[in-house]
């Protein structure tokens, strides 16, 4: 029997938090740190991406890790463009 189709949920961070989107892009370009951090979580929401898409599996406990690490990068990376558009 075929799984009914669910659309996965965008984690892009511009589309998660439009209103900050410029403020992301502006950061990335001032600040080394926050261009890194940006990267990084970008490399491992696609791991996760391919990962529900079956593109390459990988274990639970991995897959668990690396959400885990997205969300922490994520909220680091929300409360410094939070900081910074709210400062504007």
């Amino acid at each position: 029997m075929m799984q009914p189709y669910t659309k996965l949920l965008s984690h892009v961070l511009n589309v998660e938090f439009p209103e900050l989107a410029d403020t992301f892009a502006k950061m990335a370009q001032e600040n080394g740190h926050f261009a890194k951090l940006m990267e990084e979580y970008s490399a491992i929401d696609q791991q996760i991406t391919d990962d529900e898409e079956d593109v390459k599996i990988l274990e639970d406990d991995e897959l668990a890790r690396l959400k885990h690490q997205r969300a922490a990068i994520k909220d680091e990376l929300y409360q410094a463009a939070k900081a910074a558009h709210d400062a504007a």
